[in-house]
């Protein structure tokens, strides 16, 4: 019989080296299945957690615990979403003979028109990384460009977010007015860039140079002359 924490620990693996998803959403899946194995655990008293005997009530229940806990209806939809996967991966296996996560229902989730930015807000986002008051100095400007560049390449060419954490300085082709990508999968693509965002891109790469911190092959840095994660920005 199998483990329920080493089949997580397979799954997580797959989804790393075969269907290629980012660290992030892969964490995601890590949390959302940890859930389920701690309120197993609590469910049978500690006792182990094979795959094989975990039934669809278990899974019912656990939704209902989250329901309990006050979780909204799409957090609970995305881990009922994760559970899915990993018991298809398991039935694909042959660690089960049947998935107990069929049929199991989940809250309906309404549907919202997406919000928009005002004109007004746009350009309030744009003057936000030269804001009013604080002075330049040498040490600080080059993350007031860095946070421009940002939002100039983000708004030109509608990248994914794991996708500008990926940027390298080769990646961008001034002259050609364009940008190397790597998707999902690792397929890459070409994407237009816009004149400003490649002004705005290079003023802050001429900041870094003035500073040596050109020794980085990524686009974006941290102030430990890392690679901007994805959270990072997200911060910003």
């Amino acid at each position: 019989m199998q483990k329920i924490e080493i089949q997580i620990k397979k799954f997580l693996s797959y989804l790393k080296t075969e269907k290629n998803l980012s660290p992030h959403t892969i964490t995601s899946y890590k949390n959302d299945l940890t859930d389920l194995y701690n309120f197993l655990q609590d469910k049978r008293k500690n006792n182990q957690i094979y795959v094989s005997r975990i039934k669809r009530n278990d899974l019912r229940d656990f939704l209902v615990h989250l329901k309990q806990k006050g979780l909204d209806n799409r957090s609970i939809s995305r881990k009922a979403s994760a559970i899915r996967s990993f018991f298809k991966f398991l039935l694909r296996q042959g660690k089960i003979k049947s998935d107990p996560s069929s049929y199991v229902l989940t809250p309906k989730l309404r549907k919202t028109l997406p919000e928009i930015l005002t004109e007004d807000e746009m350009k309030a986002l744009f003057d936000y990384p030269e804001p009013k008051g604080i002075k330049f100095t040498e040490k600080n400007r080059i993350w007031f460009v860095r946070d421009l560049a940002i939002l100039e390449v983000f708004y030109s060419t509608g990248m994914r977010l794991d996708e500008l954490t990926q940027l390298d300085i080769s990646s961008f082709d001034f002259n050609g007015e364009t940008v190397r990508v790597l998707g999902k999968g690792k397929k890459e693509r070409v994407i237009p860039v816009g004149r400003k965002a490649l002004k705005a891109l290079g003023i802050y790469l001429d900041e870094r140079k003035r500073l040596s911190f050109l020794e980085n092959e990524a686009v974006f840095i941290n102030k430990s002359k890392k690679r901007l994660s994805s959270r990072g920005i997200s911060r910003i």
